[in-house]
């Protein structure tokens, strides 16, 4: 990996990672996360052999030479009102507990800010946790846009009002019978599955989901086991999902990472073969985290979900963005909040 200019600032000097420094790094990142986000595996498929996304890991360097702070950089194709545009996305910011408070974490965001504006870039964008949230939020010239809620779908026939939840799904008239519709599972993804989000709302802002793209977020390599199911109608391909098993409070749980559907028929079936997928894989509650602008919100709640009250839903996803060009159409600050598309597989956390 290239080194960029240096930057010194008192006993810290800012420079690029290289391979070699991995070992470090993931020294420093377990000081702060565990599995899978501390090993090997994870940082070779999402960092170093990144297919997809031009990657630079920013670090600072203390006067012995050890990294004290880190913060990556990844460069993705972005939809924004009809065209695809480059747009940089922050992940995996880290500072040893030794260097807490010193202003590595501001000063790496703005050496990232400073390099991407001398190359002309239009926007970056990132998903801080609770953990930075606060130093987005002072950054100068970031804006916090998305709105995030969850939906939730229990699967273990609690009942109200006099019926199952999970009755009601089975019970609701799609119309689907006309479509000749196959649903199947499969881990490739057809290489018309980006065309179909892009074609049901061109106002939609999100994410490039190339054949190429989804192969690498969701394949064997990332480490992690995620299940897709594929939809078909009369032999073209109208829509994909993709959601995987966790643990969460000693509960079997699945996420939905992601679904794109050519319309709300399509996506009502995808949720619902997911849900009769996720049961018989002992899932007791499924969840999908969605922005305010999501064409699938029908098909949720057609299907039983149900939106999660806030209150009770602890906020940890944001989406903060600057715009190094405030007039340009392409710029993620100027774009209307409700345009964006997103899931919890647009994060680097799911």
């Amino acid at each position: 990996m290239e080194i960029g200019m240096s930057n010194s600032g008192g006993d810290f000097h800012i420079e690029l990672a290289t391979v070699s420094d991995l070992p470090e790094i993931l020294e420093l990142v377990s000081s702060e996360y565990g599995p899978p986000y501390n090993g090997k595996v994870y940082w070779n498929w999402r960092y170093f052999d990144n297919p997809v996304a031009k990657v630079l890991i920013y670090v600072a360097r203390a006067a012995n030479g050890k990294i004290a702070a880190m913060q990556a950089v990844s460069g993705y194709s972005i939809h924004m009102n009809g065209k695809i545009c480059s747009a940089h996305m922050l992940t995996g910011a880290m500072t040893s507990p030794h260097f807490r408070r010193r202003g590595l974490f501001r000063s790496l965001v703005q050496r990232i800010i400073q390099d991407l504006s001398n190359q002309g870039a239009l926007m970056l964008y990132t998903f801080p946790n609770n953990l930075s949230v606060q130093g987005f939020r002072r950054f100068p010239g970031w804006k916090e846009n998305e709105s995030l809620s969850l939906y939730v779908r229990p699967l273990f026939g609690i009942t109200g009002r006099g019926r199952h939840v999970d009755d009601r799904a089975e019970r609701t008239n799609l119309g689907t019978s006309s479509l000749k519709l196959e649903i199947v599972s499969g881990q490739e993804f057809h290489v018309g599955g980006d065309e179909l989000l892009n074609n049901s709302n061109p106002a939609l802002s999100f994410i490039d989901r190339s054949e190429q793209y989804l192969s690498w977020r969701y394949g064997p390599a990332s480490g992690s086991e995620y299940k897709m199911l594929h939809a078909y109608c009369n032999g073209d391909y109208v829509g994909y999902v993709v959601w995987k098993a966790i643990e969460f409070k000693g509960m079997n749980a699945g996420l939905i990472l992601d679904i794109v559907a050519r319309d709300n028929v399509v996506a009502s079936e995808l949720l619902r073969a997911t849900v009769t997928d996720s049961k018989k894989q002992g899932i007791r509650m499924l969840a999908f985290l969605v922005g305010p602008t999501n064409p699938n919100a029908k098909a949720l709640v057609q299907n039983g979900f149900v939106k999660w009250p806030n209150v009770l839903f602890p906020k940890h996803f944001y989406l903060f963005t600057y715009a190094f060009h405030q007039d340009t159409d392409h710029s993620i600050g100027t774009a209307s909040d409700a345009n964006w598309y997103l899931t919890w597989g647009d994060t680097d956390v799911a």
